[in-house]
């Protein structure tokens, strides 16, 4: 399941995926030729909270999709960046805290975290959620306006998950390393950069830092 980067907020506008058509000149035949982003950040970048909602949208509509798939595959690989896999436990769980620095789920270089889908009893995995709101569907035409999933206060994505493998490094022959977590004190410096260099012109891409 690929996902967006998380850039943060900024008055100039952050780079964006490649179109598919330009995607394929550099993966002939490697690519579905139908695929449509469920999802886009917009240009601007977005807040924590908007970054929660983003993730929370997205994941909401992959496992919507998993559950009506004949197949019915029972694994979904997510390949993302740290601030994505913070906010993917996060909304998978149901538990948000009440500090957005809180280091709940670790996220160091090629961690690797497992969340298995909450049992109801008397039924199976998969399907409709008993209880759970209709979500709208994203219009690209305002990316800003994420969708509400309700997925606070510990209901978690559609039914709720639990993590039972947390940020696992110990397959590295170095552990665990570069862990990033979400801090204000790193937001606010990152946007205070991206402010600096936007007003002096510069047209560099920016990176967050790691610990």
């Amino acid at each position: 399941m690929p996902d967006s980067e998380f850039y943060g907020l900024a008055r100039f506008d952050h780079p964006s995926p490649a179109s598919l058509d330009v995607l394929h000149t550099h993966f002939p035949a490697a690519l579905h030729a139908d695929y449509a982003a469920l999802i886009m950040p917009s240009v601007n970048g977005e807040s924590i909270a908007a970054l929660h909602d983003r993730i929370a949208y997205t994941l909401h509509r992959v496992i919507e999709a998993l559950d009506n798939d004949p197949e019915a595959p029972r694994a979904l690989l997510i390949c993302t960046h740290a601030a994505s896999m913070i906010c993917v436990g996060r909304v998978l769980t149901g538990r948000m805290p009440e500090d957005v620095n809180e280091e709940d789920f670790r996220c160091g270089t090629c961690a690797l975290s497992q969340f298995v889908r909450r049992k109801r009893e008397g039924k199976e995995l998969g399907g409709e959620v008993e209880g759970e709101v209709e979500v709208d569907v994203w219009d690209k035409s305002a990316p800003e306006r994420i969708p509400k999933v309700h997925w606070e206060d510990g209901r978690g994505v559609k039914g709720g998950w639990d993590c039972v493998i947390n940020g696992d490094c110990s397959f590295l022959s170095g552990g665990e390393e570069r862990t990033w977590y979400v801090s204000r004190i790193s937001l606010s410096l990152f946007s205070f950069v991206a402010t600096f260099l936007s007003v002096c012109g510069a047209r560099t891409r920016l990176f967050r830092w790691t610990s």
